[in-house]
């Protein structure tokens, strides 16, 4: 089942959240669960292998999959106006 985290404090969000409650700006989505703290694939695996990634003018996307399952797995950050990359 596909959930949502903020890479920065691992609450769950929802898929639209830009800003989560801590601050955050990075979410990882997919079938994910929190393991010892962390952010982890539903089989218990830490690791990506990154096989994307994609500009936009408001945020970044590197997408990929489970090195040990093969399920997908996204990372998305959310840029603001004061980050060098912004196009806006």
């Amino acid at each position: 089942m596909q959930k949502n985290y903020c890479l920065e404090c691992k609450a769950e969000v929802t898929g639209d959240t830009k800003t989560c409650e801590c601050g955050g700006r990075s979410f990882v989505f997919g079938d994910l669960k929190i393991t010892d703290g962390e952010v982890t694939c539903e089989c218990g695996c830490k690791e990506i292998k990154t096989t994307c990634h994609m500009d936009f003018t408001d945020k970044y996307l590197n997408s990929g999959a489970c090195v040990k399952c093969g399920k997908p797995i996204g990372i998305e950050t959310y840029r603001t106006g004061e980050d060098a990359l912004w196009w806006g």
